[in-house]
């Protein structure tokens, strides 16, 4: 299944939980998306400052501690200290809304990097924050919370984005065995040339 499919839907997802969410606290409320089960569920307080932990790199949702945190203009705000190969430029945001009160997020790991797939990701506006997820049927939970490179968000009531939070899958993206070959030869014909180069200076 490609999760990255889920981003070409953005503003009509967001619009479409915008209407669904507005004032929602509780439990989750689901939207299906190429074959998933997108997950909302409307949280009142701070997620990385009490409701998941304290600390940005201790915060954790079910075990799935933080990746990164993007402020209000989606620039990056901080970095777990548990993936330094991260720097937010793997992140790419479409069909965002005055004062980013929806819009849609993709992502490109980088395979090498060991740059972990996406879980649960949360959007804070005012006091609250909602926190979002896909499962493979509607009746899904936070345990059965897929892996994805993609997905939408909105604010809470909508109100302007205060933070956007990624938290890790611990799963990460497999290089197939085609590119793995292509990988493995570009670093043998490196150290072909390494050896050359040191075998012509002696």
């Amino acid at each position: 299944m490609d999760a990255r499919r889920v981003g070409g839907f953005g503003l009509v997802v967001a619009m479409t939980l915008a209407v669904l969410g507005l004032g929602v606290s509780g439990p989750a409320t689901a939207t299906v998306i190429d074959g998933m089960y997108l997950q909302m569920e409307s949280i009142p307080g701070n997620a990385c400052a009490g409701v998941f932990g304290r600390g940005f790199s201790n915060c954790r949702v079910d075990g799935s501690p933080s990746i990164i945190k993007f402020n209000q203009d989606l620039n990056v705000s901080e970095v777990s200290v548990n993936f330094p190969s991260i720097d937010g430029t793997e992140f790419m945001f479409g069909d965002a809304v005055e004062d980013n009160v929806s819009g849609s997020w993709t992502y490109s790991p980088d395979v090498l990097e060991d740059d972990p797939l996406v879980r649960f990701w949360s959007a804070k506006a005012g006091p609250g924050f909602k926190l979002f997820y896909y499962t493979p049927d509607m009746t899904g939970d936070r345990s059965d919370a897929l892996p994805v490179t993609a997905g939408t968000w909105t604010t809470p009531d909508g109100k302007e984005l205060s933070n956007l939070v990624f938290y890790d899958s611990g799963e990460f993206p497999s290089v197939d065995e085609p590119a793995a070959l292509v990988l493995l030869g570009l670093a043998l014909a490196g150290l072909g040339v390494s050896r050359r180069r040191r075998s012509a200076a002696r």
